[in-house]
């Protein structure tokens, strides 16, 4: 639209999908490197995702916006200085499920 249309013109457009390829969106574009018109639009998006589906909202913002990623190099110096009872105790104590415990001591130490 922008090759034939003058600026200032409004121009409307509806979209379809799916709500997998929709976060993927979110992550990119609300992440502090892009653009600030793409992360005020996608803010906007964000609100939108929110109020319709608040659960799936916040498992993205606990496993996603919120997460970080290590190296290896990291986590073998990560494992090194924590004892692994005390980081399975204060998961349990955080309100993880077993099974999610189990996850968080496989990612740092490995396979048990």
């Amino acid at each position: 639209a922008r090759s034939v249309l003058p600026v200032g013109i409004y121009t409307e457009f509806y979209w379809k999908q799916d709500l997998h390829n929709l976060l993927h969106f979110l992550r990119l574009r609300l992440d502090h490197h892009a653009q600030a018109e793409i992360r005020a639009y996608a803010r906007a998006v964000a609100e939108f995702v929110k109020a319709r589906v608040p659960l799936v909202w916040r498992s993205f913002e606990e496993h996603v916006l919120n997460a970080r990623t290590l190296s290896a190099s990291e986590l073998a110096a990560l494992a090194r200085l924590v004892d692994r009872e005390a980081y399975a105790e204060a998961l349990g104590q955080a309100g993880l499920s077993k099974s999610r415990v189990r996850e968080a001591l496989e990612k740092l130490f490995g396979e048990a």
